[in-house]
């Protein structure tokens, strides 16, 4: 069984389901986001909400060492109990957005890690970069860096 594989397929899986679903307030859609190449996968929203802008990561994951590592989650819920019915043993998910003390705390795994390297940190950049061209229409400014 290729791991990596099929974790990929389920984080599609799990950012799909959510993707379907519409805010309940404002003109706001959901876009998938699949970087297979780097194993970066997030989901965005964008539009408007009572005259205001919004634009940002609902839920952002990345894929390395067979580990799932959940950079951002905004979901109400959380995703990491999608993932465990899935079939991602707790071990393999790692709740990159808690401090280490949190982590502790908790049956997941560790980032073992610690560190996002220069290449992560500029294939980030990047693809929010990208995904802003994408999204935002003439007139507009944008607060990426």
């Amino acid at each position: 069984m290729d791991t990596q594989k099929t974790y990929r397929e389920i984080i599609k899986q799990v950012i799909l389901k959510y993707a379907q679903f519409t805010p309940s307030h404002g003109e706001i859609r959901l876009d998938p986001i699949f970087d297979e190449t780097r194993d970066r996968y997030g989901l965005m929203q964008v539009g408007w909400s009572q005259g205001k802008r919004i634009r940002g990561n609902l839920i952002y994951i990345t894929l390395k060492s067979e580990k799932i590592y959940i950079e951002y989650d905004g979901i109400e819920t959380g995703i990491t109990n999608e993932l465990l019915h899935a079939g991602v043993p707790q071990e393999n998910i790692v709740l990159a957005f808690y401090s280490p003390e949190m982590v502790e705390q908790t049956e997941l795994a560790r980032d073992e890690s610690d560190n996002w390297t220069e290449e992560d940190k500029n294939d980030l950049v990047a693809l929010s970069l990208q995904y802003s061209d994408e999204v935002l229409t003439e007139g507009e400014e944008s607060n990426f860096c």
